[in-house]
């Protein structure tokens, strides 16, 4: 179990709001019996290497990936990634601090706990909980959605 400092709590909360993406997928693979598995994923993007350094650094866990270039005058772009089991540690800590994507953990944590009932069964059959993990699939990515027509405060 993480065991972080408040004033860490609070930052990678700040950094989720700000910069991050959590969303669950379906990750479509052709050695699995019914085509994909389910993939809940936290991800944070920046130019600067270091902000992404220390949030994987906090919490032991995730992935930095990129550093290419996206278009020629724009600087490379970093991100840190973390999946199902430091999800589980993560957004429980973080949530009470979330303000913007405080929903979206909510759902994740629920998704999470779903998939955890079936571990190592849901690349080989249908799960129970399919039609509920395809709804938080979809509020997840309502919520996600940009533009002023998806701001229910607009």
């Amino acid at each position: 179990m993480l065991d972080l400092a408040d004033v860490d709590i609070n930052w990678l909360a700040a950094a989720i709001d700000f910069e991050g993406s959590l969303c669950l997928f379906k990750d479509k693979h052709s050695h699995c019996c019914r085509g994909f598995s389910w993939v809940p994923k936290l991800q944070i993007g920046n130019v600067n290497k270091e902000i992404l350094n220390h949030c994987k650094g906090i919490t032991k866990s995730g992935a930095i990936s990129g550093g290419g270039i996206y278009k020629n005058h724009w600087r490379p772009v970093w991100y840190w990634q973390v999946c199902s089991n430091g999800l589980r540690e993560l957004l429980p800590l973080v949530l009470p601090f979330l303000i913007v994507k405080k929903r979206h953990a909510e759902l994740l944590i629920e998704a999470l706990d779903l998939l955890k009932e079936h571990w190592g069964n849901q690349y080989h059959t249908k799960l129970p909980n399919d039609l509920r993990l395809q709804e938080i699939e979809v509020e997840i990515k309502s919520l996600n959605m940009k533009g002023r027509g998806h701001n229910k405060e607009c």
